[in-house]
């Protein structure tokens, strides 16, 4: 819940510069953020408290605000504006902030809502990847067709992923279909898969041994998303970044038009595998 002072409410009328300033502010962290608040730098915040045991908070002073608003924008938490009533101070009567705080403030909005190094973690990171609409409804389409048993980006989490595939295989009817995602390309194992808790990433003739093992045909398998190798090995395995930077995540989700181009047009390598097996 965020107090506002710019809702409907009796206040007093002080610095107009300070007011620009604070709407400029919150202008920009509403674009990074895609909220419509009316009043980001207000004092006025309450949450649930088990919502800031999720949050790692580093700032100690004015920055605090873009902070805690970028962070808890990536949980996609329901959040109200109610207006709240406010006298603020002259300099006179202690008030503190000043232009260099709105500074610090500014390389704020831009530093948490950009950059992931404050919070890598990999609960970040799937809240990043499951706010993709486009991309996880592109996802959807290209496995749809065959849909019996679907496991999308699961099997990368389960350390004995063939005994998982063998239960697959217990379950399903001959001629059941079996509809895989899995990260592919070891060599793009790094530090992100270790924070989101990958036990490895696949290549393909892995995984169609493993399939022939479980008693599955291979009825379709292909890479996707080929656009994505680039950035992901430069942040997880060369950075060693432990989270997908918010920018990256976007920019993804807006590439899909081009990635449905793949369909035409099938990569020799790709940022994940689709994988279907038909249970002999």
């Amino acid at each position: 819940m965020y107090g506002s002072r710019f809702l409907d409410f009796p206040r007093r009328v002080l610095f107009f510069w300070h007011t620009v300033g604070n709407k400029f502010l919150t202008l920009l962290s509403n674009i990074l953020t895609n909220l419509n608040l009316t009043d980001m730098e207000t004092g006025y915040k309450v949450f649930r408290t088990e919502v800031l045991r999720r949050v790692s908070l580093r700032s100690r002073r004015f920055d605090f605000e873009p902070e805690v608003t970028a962070k808890i924008a990536r949980q996609g938490l329901r959040i109200y504006e109610v207006p709240i009533s406010y006298a603020g101070r002259t300099y006179v009567e202690g008030k503190k902030i000043n232009w260099k705080d709105g500074v610090v403030a500014l390389w704020a909005v831009v530093r948490y809502n950009l950059s992931s190094h404050n919070e890598a973690s990999g609960e970040e990171t799937l809240q990043r990847t499951a706010s993709l609409s486009r991309y996880n409804s592109w996802l959807w389409e290209q496995v749809a067709p065959f849909i019996t048993i679907l496991c999308l980006n699961v099997l990368e989490h389960i350390q004995d992923d063939e005994a998982a595939l063998q239960r697959f295989s217990a379950l399903l009817p001959s001629g059941g279909r079996l509809a895989l995602t899995l990260p592919a390309l070891k060599r793009l194992y790094g530090e992100i898969d270790k924070t989101v808790g990958h036990y490895r990433r696949y290549e393909r003739p892995e995984i169609e041994e493993k399939l022939h093992k479980a008693g599955f045909r291979v009825e379709a398998i292909h890479f996707l998303n080929t656009l994505g190798v680039p950035s992901w090995y430069l942040n997880s395995c060369l950075l060693k970044r432990k989270a997908v930077l918010a920018l990256q995540a976007r920019l993804n989700d807006l590439l899909v038009p081009l990635l449905k181009l793949e369909s035409y047009c099938r990569p020799p390598w790709g940022m994940s595998l689709l994988v279907v097996g038909e249970k002999g």
